[in-house]
Order: C-alpha cells, then sequence, then structure tokens
C-alpha cells in the first residue's frame, strides 16, 4: 500500500487518538528511512513543524511514524483498516484479492510505527484503492460497486438503470470530510503539486480542488521496479469520479500513476464539457 495507507492511519489517528487537525509536530528526517532516533524524536533535531493536517499532503513519513508511536494502539488501527476494508473480502462483482496487514509483535513499537507510516506491512489493491477512495468522496459511505451503468435497446433507448445504493459504511462522515481536506493538501501544495501545476496537461489549475495521495516503493527483486501510487477524486467540494492507479516502471520511466490519473480526470470533465456544451445549444 506504500503511503496511500497513510489514509487508514490518519482515520485511525483521528477516530481512535483524538488527534486534532491542527495538532503541531516537530521532526527531523524520515525521506526514505525512519530510524529510531526519528521515530522517538530528538529536540536537537526536530526543526521541521508540521501540522498534522498538512502532513498527509506532504506524505510527512516521519509525522505519521511519531504521532503512531506515541498516540496509536496496533488494535486500534486494526479497528479502522478492518472497517476500511483490509483484511476481509470486499463485496464487488470482481474477485478482488484481499488487501492483508501484517502488524509487526507488539513489542516491537518502532516497526509499528514504521507501518502507520506506509513502510512495509500493508497490502493494498487497485480496485480497493479506488473503492476507499469513493467512499471517503462519498462522505464514508461505500457505494454497492457494479459493471453496468444503464441498459439500452438497439435504438439507444435507456431501459433500466441499476440503483444506487449504500453497500456500507466505511468512516464516519466526520472523518471522512477531515481525510478529503487533508488529501486536498497533496495538490494544492504537497507531493502532487508539481504534476497538476502545467495548465497545458491540467487546464483546470486553479479552478477545480484535488483530493488525492501519492505512494511509492520500489522492487529490487527478482527484477528491479519502481511502483508509483496515485488515487484521487474531483471535484474534492462536489466529487463526480474518483480514480485509483498503480504504475510500474524499470529504471527508465516515462510515465506515473499521477499522470495515468490526471490524463483521466482531464479526460472526464473534459467529456462533460463538451456534453454540457451540446446540451446548452440544442
Amino acid at each position: 500500500a506504500a503511503s496511500v495507507f497513510k489514509i487508514a492511519s490518519a482515520a485511525a489517528f483521528l477516530d481512535k487518538a483524538r488527534i486534532q487537525p491542527g495538532k503541531r509536530v516537530c521532526v527531523h528526517g524520515g525521506r526514505r528511512r525512519l530510524s529510531t532516533r526519528e521515530i522517538h524524536g530528538d529536540k536537537r533535531l526536530d526543526r521541521r513543524c508540521r501540522r498534522f493536517s498538512d502532513a498527509l499532503g506532504h506524505s510527512d513519513n516521519t509525522v505519521f511514524a511519531r504521532l503512531a508511536y506515541h498516540h496509536l494502539k496496533p488494535e486500534d488501527l486494526l479497528e479502522v483498516t478492518g472497517r476500511l476494508g483490509w483484511d476481509r473480502e470486499l463485496d464487488t462483482p470482481w474477485s478482488l484479492p484481499v488487501s492483508a496487514i501484517e502488524l509487526p509483535p507488539a513489542d516491537d513499537k518502532e516497526e509499528f510505527a514504521r507501518t502507520a507510516a506506509g513502510f512495509w506491512h500493508s497490502h493494498l489493491s487497485p480496485m480497493h484503492a479506488a473503492l476507499l477512495t469513493s467512499a471517503i468522496a462519498n462522505g464514508g459511505e461505500l457505494m454497492a460497486p457494479r459493471r453496468i451503468d444503464e441498459w439500452t435497446s438497439p435504438a439507444g433507448e435507456v431501459l433500466r438503470r441499476p440503483r444506487a445504493r449504500v453497500q456500507e459504511r466505511m468512516m464516519s462522515a466526520r472523518t471522512a470530510h477531515v481525510v478529503s481536506r487533508m488529501m486536498v493538501q497533496t495538490v494544492a501544495e504537497g507531493t502532487g503539486r508539481r504534476a497538476f501545476g502545467d495548465r497545458k496537461h491540467w487546464p483546470w489549475r486553479g479552478r477545480m480542488e484535488i483530493a488525492s495521495k501519492t505512494g511509492s516503493l520500489n522492487q529490487y527483486k527478482p527484477d528491479f521496479a519502481a511502483y508509483s501510487w496515485y488515487v484521487a477524486f474531483a471535484p474534492a467540494d462536489d466529487p463526480k469520479i474518483a480514480v485509483a492507479s498503480l504504475v510500474g516502471n524499470p529504471s527508465k520511466w516515462y510515465v506515473k500513476a499521477i499522470h495515468v490519473v490526471r490524463e483521466t480526470l482531464a479526460a472526464h470533465f473534459a467529456a462533460q464539457r463538451a456534453r454540457d456544451t451540446l446540451a446548452m445549444a440544442e
């Protein structure tokens, strides 16, 4: 799951640890690894201060690890992730692998903190990631997934549309709202800012908020692969589409998951604009 798992950890911090979004945490290091000192804290070195509400968008490993080490219990994280779809089969029209979590031994608090930051121990399928993202967009409720939008006659007449229904609640409406606002920071000023900063590739820059999360991890055996995650929904304040992408690249790469999602969103909203223009003309 890599850093996409931070979404689940953020929900656990809010629901179980009662951490307020404005809580300020000062840390150091943690860009590619999390040492014991970085997890525990060192007042002499902890000079990078950030609010919890900003840490998700910046994918700040040390803030998440520090909060988990001091404020979160393994059983609380498991309870929240269970509601979010981990370690169980999801009721979908597709056969999905179970997204598993393998927590370290209870006495290894440092490794548990790394888990909460998205370092190892958690697995996620792209479809599960899309369902989780859509549930957050829908105020915490997962709508029953379906394959078919509508049935039409040979003449194009709509014969029947499946009725949308809530399948389950994954998180409270309040938690979903807070997490979604934290996800907005990814493009506003965090790890997704650069990819959405060019009007050539993203015409809606400055006119549409996107709620999203990046993730990355490298595989070294049997062959090297650099994997990138990106999950998103938009517009953040009135969601119409949720997308998840996982892309694996060799050492020389041309496209990452964030580019796939950006192009998908751009195509979706361009088509929507074309339909709206046609409707106005008619």
